[in-house]
């Protein structure tokens, strides 16, 4: 009870329902380069959760879901955040990460390369470490057709 009161009264109290997955990413066009999300009209990174079955399981990935059993599988943050982290809320076990881009219009970003599927364990209580991430814009113009504020490469010189 001591404890439970002590943790009411400090600010920064965490929910623990499950475990927290962290990650990072840095957007580049096809040369290296470091592209801005907003100049091409990217506005959030995604993440995506998805429970890996057990060995003799079918195999049929379904959304991660929250200690509390109510669905969940989708965070978002904006892109230009380079940076996000979830709460204490994905459910134990092996899980498959995807990040992917999504445009201002709410479209996904086409044109666009992302890192492999990352399979991690997922334990309460725990941070998962995503690490840096690349995304990969091929085409800069056309990864978010018409939300583009870049003059395209030709009219540079």
């Amino acid at each position: 009870m001591a404890a439970l009161l002590a943790c009411a009264m400090m600010l920064g109290c965490v929910n623990i329902d499950g475990g927290a997955v962290e990650l990072s990413w840095t957007v580049h066009d096809t040369s290296g380069r470091t592209v801005e999300c907003k100049d091409i009209g990217l506005a959030e990174v995604e993440l995506t959760c998805l429970t890996v079955p057990e060995l003799g399981e079918a195999v049929q990935l379904e959304p991660c879901r929250t200690g509390s059993g109510t669905e969940r599988g989708r965070n978002a943050w904006t892109c230009g955040r380079l940076g996000g982290s979830t709460a204490f809320d994905i459910a134990p076990g092996n899980r498959q990460f995807r990040i992917s881009a999504v445009c201002r219009s709410g479209s996904p970003a086409a044109e666009t390369r992302y890192p492999d599927p990352i399979l991690r364990d997922v334990v309460e209580g725990e941070v998962v470490q995503l690490n840096a991430l690349l995304i990969e814009v091929r085409d800069t113009g056309l990864a978010c057709p018409g939300e583009s504020a870049l003059i395209p490469q030709s009219e540079t010189g």
